[in-house]
Parts: C-alpha cells; structure tokens; sequence
C-alpha cells in the first residue's frame, strides 16, 4: 500500500528553469493538458497571500535588503510555498508549483553570500522534497536574456544587468546539480530546441522513467 509521503511525491510536479527558459510556458501547457482538471492546483506564482507579502519584501523597489537578510526571507517563503503544496495534496489535488529548493540553492551564489551555517536547514529541505519531481527547463543563456528583454518589468537581480545575469546563469545550473547530488528527481526538458508538445511527450515519457503516473 502506497504511504502519505509516497502519494505526496506522486502529486508534486516542480517546474525549475533559469528566467526565460520557458519555464512558466511549460507549465501552463502541463496544467492545461495531461495533468490538467479539477484536481490541479497551480503554486508558487505569488498570487497568494502567504506567498505574495514575502516577495514584496524581497523585491522593495526602494531598496537591497542586506544580503543574507534577503536570503533568509527566500528560505521564508520557500517554506511557506511547501506549507500551500502539503495543504493541496492533503486535500488530495495534483500540485504544479512554479519553482522550489533548486531555485532557492541558486540564490547564495546570486548573492555573494556563504551560508553554510545554515546548511542543516537547507538539508532539512532538500529531504523534504525528495519525492517531488523536478521539470528543469534547459535553454542556453543568449535565449534566456533575449526573452527577459522582450517581456519587460525586470526583476532587481534581471535590472543587474546582462553579464550579471551570465554568472547567475551559471550559478543557477550548478544547483540543478547540487540537487541532482543530493538525490532530488529531476527530469531536464530542453524547451529551447523542442515545441511545446515535444516537450510535453518528454514529460509524459519522464513520468512513466520516474514511476509517476498522470492519475495521483
């Protein structure tokens, strides 16, 4: 018989990817088709509440907060985007969540910041999430700025500038492997070179690799 934390990772579909990947495209398509219907909850667009008072924090436009004080309020609402998670899968929902611990073990490098006394916390999450999958999507950096430019209303890491966002580029892929070292399940979908169905095929393809069905 399945258990409470097996069905958890069954229900959670994490979608990761560097800004302008195509992240939030793919998961659009996701909750709109194989894994969409009444029971799909999408999380994590700081649309909610719990979510949306932390982001306002971080993204004051008056402005940078102490770097590791702007870190410890992204463990914050890293935190509370799983508290929503377990709430929706408790109430036995299909979770799509728009980013994760990948996103957040990226975020010491954008900042410049050690945290190792903090690692038995970022442990502690990353063990937490063991179960979920992870939809990293892959598009090279050039792709990446060029969608950031045409969509506007950049975020302050984006207004740091192009070569600012090179490194942060990099630093965000050295934590999909991080996670991928730490066991986290990670399915990469390269959204630059395949359509959107393709890369849907290749989700549906990594449910069937990863043991995770479309029915949780």
């Amino acid at each position: 018989m399945e258990s409470a934390e097996e069905s958890r990772g069954r229900s959670v579909f994490v979608f990761e990817g560097y800004d302008g990947s195509g992240k939030t495209t793919l998961m659009n398509a996701a909750a709109s088709g194989p894994l969409g219907g009444q029971k799909v909850v999408c999380i994590g667009r700081k649309t909610e509440s719990q979510l949306s008072d932390i982001a306002m924090a971080i993204e004051r436009p008056e402005g940078r907060l102490v770097p590791e004080s702007d870190f410890l309020l992204r463990v914050a609402l890293e935190v509370e985007r799983w508290g929503l998670v377990r709430d929706a899968v408790a109430r036995g929902r299909t979770v799509l969540c728009d980013r994760g611990i990948i996103s957040l073990l990226a975020w010491p490098d954008y900042l410049g910041i050690n945290v190792y006394h903090l690692s038995a916390l970022v442990d502690h999450l990353i063990k937490e999430r063991q179960d979920a999958l992870n939809i990293v999507c892959l598009a090279d950096f050039e792709t990446c700025w060029a969608r950031i430019e045409h969509r506007g209303n950049p975020s302050l890491k984006e207004q740091r500038g192009k070569e600012a966002n090179r490194r942060f580029f990099d630093a965000y892929h050295r934590s999909v492997d991080r996670a991928a070292s730490a066991g986290l399940r990670i399915l990469t979908v390269d959204t630059q070179r395949s359509s959107i169905e393709a890369s849907m095929e290749a989700i549906a393809a990594g449910f069937e690799r990863f043991g995770t069905s479309t029915d949780v």
